[in-house]
């Protein structure tokens, strides 16, 4: 397993806030210096709830495998198309979960900045 890469203290990010379900969801990506995403934040509006919870530990461990070297493009595989509540449709279409709208976004931005 390669090395920790972490982050600079200051780093480049981009929130997106969006609404699954009539919930109000956030998702911010950070970035190195060379412009590859290297850390991820997930949030809920209802705080304390079980999908709050797990959306703080989810983004924990996308941001530590990102970090250790996992391809960007394995970790979204893993998670576009899960399905579980809230699902529905969004302003990227009908997504099967906050975690699908996650990787359909993030694809979004990587592709933009490849480009």
């Amino acid at each position: 397993m390669e090395e920790r890469r972490k982050l600079d203290r200051t780093r480049a990010s981009l929130t997106r806030e969006f609404w699954v379900g009539g919930m109000q969801c956030f998702a911010t990506i950070g970035f190195y210096p060379d412009g590859t995403i290297g850390e991820l934040f997930a949030k809920i509006a209802k705080e304390g709830s079980t999908l709050s919870g797990f959306l703080r530990a989810f983004s924990t461990l996308f941001s530590i495998s990102l970090q250790h070297g996992a391809p960007l493009s394995t970790c979204l595989d893993k998670i576009r198309g899960t399905r579980f509540e809230p699902n529905g449709w969004t302003d990227i279409g009908e997504v099967t979960s906050v975690l699908d709208y996650i990787a359909r976004w993030i694809e979004e931005v990587d592709g933009r900045r490849q480009k």
